[in-house]
């Protein structure tokens, strides 16, 4: 049997006494206009676990590329496109769509949106995304020569979801060497840095800058020095789960961590509405110990995966 959200959400129902109909209390309590309180605290409870500790089975790899004025968003991982039929018109040469997408893939946000391209007619024009109005709209820029024989136009949209949680490696790519590692440091320790040196007489950046390194500002790598062209990187680092929205859904704390992940979704539950009142004998206070005692265990059990390796190399 495979855990998935719809058993968490049935497990957190039962332990609260709700009922699917009747009284005093129903599903239907745990619902705020459009806002399912279970799936918020599941999620909620989700993204808390993920912040306390590096799960080892969580570390992965991601491909980039790196501009060499832009850098690249090592947060990212997960990159596709998808595409809609939409109705646009004309301002001078300024093509204007009538909103953003009607719907997005699930787990994409607005903010995950990169690019667009208009395929068809008026090929050639970028689409750049923005809140330039209310409502937002999307604006083609660009001298618009085609004819409009239909008012819609397909759209492409280029997305790149939130992936990487923990940046931890930076390495360089080649047909020789398929991960060259190489040092990085935070922009802002590289420049104290140099500054301390600049005073005390001579400058030294803490790490070899006569060949490449990596520069970090927020969430963006800057390969330095930097290359005159798009240069292929591979970043390594430790990847949030996605945000569970079906009940079908599963993933690594539901199949590894279920106890822990059901008695924090309890916790996060009563503090959105305050269930735990004097009901019954036996249900008076959270499962803050349980919580707890379940969470050491699946950090216990996480810290201990690779205890057994064999060392083959010195």
């Amino acid at each position: 049997m495979t855990n998935t959200l719809l058993t968490l959400r049935e497990s957190v129902l039962a332990y609260l006494q709700v009922a699917d109909t009747g009284t005093p209390v129903n599903k239907t309590d745990l619902v705020r206009g459009s806002t399912d309180l279970i799936l918020l605290a599941a999620n909620n409870a989700l993204r808390a676990g993920q912040k306390r500790h590096d799960f080892n089975l969580l570390y992965g790899t991601v491909d980039v590329t790196v501009s060499p004025t832009l850098g690249t968003k090592w947060s990212y991982s997960d990159e596709g496109t998808f595409s809609e039929t939409m109705e646009y018109y004309l301002i001078g040469d300024t093509m204007i769509t009538d909103g953003l997408p009607s719907t997005l893939p699930a787990g994409v946000e607005s903010g995950d949106l990169l690019s667009a391209t208009i395929t068809g007619t008026g090929a050639g024009i970028y689409l750049y995304l923005g809140h330039i109005e209310t409502p937002p709209k999307v604006v083609f820029c660009g001298t618009y020569t085609g004819v409009f024989a239909n008012p819609d136009a397909e759209v492409v949209y280029t997305y790149r979801t939130q992936g990487m949680r923990k940046l931890v490696g930076t390495y360089l790519t080649s047909t020789l060497s398929p991960m060259q590692p190489i040092p990085w440091d935070t922009q802002i320790n590289l420049a104290h840095q140099q500054m301390r040196h600049i005073e005390a007489g001579y400058v030294d950046y803490g790490i070899d800058t006569s060949s490449s390194y990596c520069e970090v500002a927020g969430d963006t790598v800057f390969l330095k020095p930097a290359p005159a062209v798009d240069t292929a990187m591979k970043l390594t680092g430790y990847m949030w789960l996605a945000p569970m929205v079906n009940d079908a859904d599963t993933n690594f704390l539901l199949k590894h961590g279920f106890d822990w992940l059901m008695w924090q979704t309890i916790l996060e539950v009563d503090h959105l509405t305050k269930q735990f009142v004097n009901r019954q004998e036996g249900n008076k206070q959270e499962p803050v110990q349980l919580a707890r005692s379940a969470w050491n265990d699946l950090v216990a059990w996480d810290t201990d995966l690779y205890s057994e390796r064999v060392i083959t190399f010195e």
